[in-house]
């Protein structure tokens, strides 16, 4: 055996760096395929107008809890003033 051969042989890799490495390259492909996929592209659009929708309808119900949220907040530090 030549000495190439023998430092290739005792040559350890460290999987974590190897692990690293490969989460790396397949989050980097799995980003690059969405961005070239039509129907993956309008799905993701859909998703996100029906998130923003939903949000909008639920504005009078976000601000009744933080209304709520807050009277029952001052009921609580009233109690505890009395005390």
């Amino acid at each position: 055996m030549t000495k190439a051969e023998l430092e290739l042989r005792d040559l350890r890799l460290d999987l974590a760096i190897l692990d690293a490495m490969f989460d790396k390259w397949y989050k980097e492909e799995e980003n690059l395929s969405g961005a070239l996929n039509m129907k993956l592209i309008k799905q993701k659009n859909m998703e996100l107008r029906q998130k923003l929708d939903a949000w909008k309808k639920r504005a009078e119900e976000r601000k009744r809890l933080s209304k709520r949220a807050f009277e029952h907040g001052k009921k609580l530090r009233e109690a505890f003033e009395k005390r």
